[in-house]
């Protein structure tokens, strides 16, 4: 693999916080320099990295001790990346960051179905690399802080951010994690039109231009309302906004359509009161 060359390479700022809070990172790459200078560029920043060779050993000292960060090499030999990220996404809600030669959209979109929080394609710069390992780590340190529960209510459907569970007309319902940050982003933005591109930006931390294919978000839209809506042919809640996006009702009804009965009985009682003067 080839690795951009970098300008700077002294700790930032923000890895001098990281020092104190002992982030441990699992790293899995088969090339060996490769592998080397990734380990050594994040030990540099202040993390605690254990370097794998391929997906198994990736597997086993996943097993055998806690991580808050998994870079993976998707082409590694026993056991791919894309098998890891899955097995992983079955048992735990781990940051996850693919690594691969390949930026094709159709591997972008796979890697996201299967989990994966961040993709960074080769060659690629070690500025760039920490940037996004900041970013990641930044957003799940964010949730780990939530000490209190934090309900998020929108008409029958209620998130608690503290315990990540959902409930839907008084039943918990069991979401994906890309269903559930789908969800919260919703939630905490109610009865806000949000477009593809801003859902995969806020969602899944990806850019427009790096992804064409946008179909995977509509097929996430469509099992979150199998899963939150009486009748998901006739959502209440996840509507459909026409060439816009998408936009979650707060209170289980369209407030364009609401607003627009509310106006024409307006209009109808102001008809009546000229006809009956």
């Amino acid at each position: 693999m080839q690795i951009a060359p970098m300008n700077q390479t002294l700790p930032s700022r923000f890895s001098l916080e990281i020092r104190k809070e002992a982030i441990h990172i699992l790293l899995a790459e088969d090339e060996d320099a490769t592998r080397q200078l990734l380990q050594f560029c994040l030990e540099q920043e202040g993390y605690h990295v254990v370097a794998v060779r391929n997906g198994q050993e990736a597997l086993q000292a996943y097993a055998s001790a806690s991580y808050d960060l998994v870079i993976l090499d998707i082409n590694m030999p026993v056991i791919d990346g894309w098998t890891v990220c899955a097995e992983l996404r079955k048992r735990t809600d781990v940051p996850i960051m693919m690594l691969t030669a390949n930026a094709r959209p159709d591997d972008i979109v796979h890697g996201i179905r299967l989990g994966a929080d961040n993709y960074v394609t080769k060659p690629f710069t070690l500025k760039e690399l920490r940037a996004r390992v900041q970013a990641v780590l930044r957003r799940s340190t964010q949730k780990q802080q939530q000490q209190t529960a934090k309900l998020l209510k929108c008409g029958e459907i209620v998130m608690n951010e503290s315990t990540c569970e959902v409930n839907v007309r008084g039943k918990k319902v069991d979401l994906t994690p890309n269903e559930y940050r789908l969800l919260r982003f919703f939630m905490q933005n109610p009865d806000k039109p949000v477009t593809k591109e801003e859902l995969l930006a806020a969602v899944w931390d990806y850019q427009y231009q790096l992804c064409e294919d946008l179909n995977f978000i509509r097929v996430t839209i469509r099992r979150l309302r199998s899963k939150v809506e009486e009748n998901s042919s006739t959502p209440k809640y996840l509507k459909t906004v026409h060439g816009r996006g998408y936009r979650l009702c707060s209170n289980g009804h369209d407030i364009s359509t609401a607003v627009l009965a509310a106006d024409a009985n307006s209009r109808y009682q102001s008809m009546e009161r000229q006809l009956s003067a």
